[in-house]
């Protein structure tokens, strides 16, 4: 289980390597990203997006469980 946080917020931008407007240094997100990628594919991690409202939706909330 992978959870990238902050490098990078949902699939979409993780699939296009987009990175946010307003990091202080955007070469370094974009680096930060392309690790945690290369990290996600060699451990054949499952990868969760803690700010993508797809993946949200489709999860269970309180009081429902897994």
């Amino acid at each position: 289980m992978l959870f990238p946080a902050d490098v990078t917020y949902t699939r979409e931008t993780w699939e296009k390597e987009l990175i946010s407007g307003f990091h202080n240094d955007p070469t370094a997100n974009f680096a930060s990203l392309r690790k945690v990628k290369h990290l996600a594919q060699r451990l054949v991690a499952e990868v969760f997006f803690t700010h993508d409202r797809e993946a949200w939706e489709a999860d269970k909330h309180a009081p429902d469980h897994y």
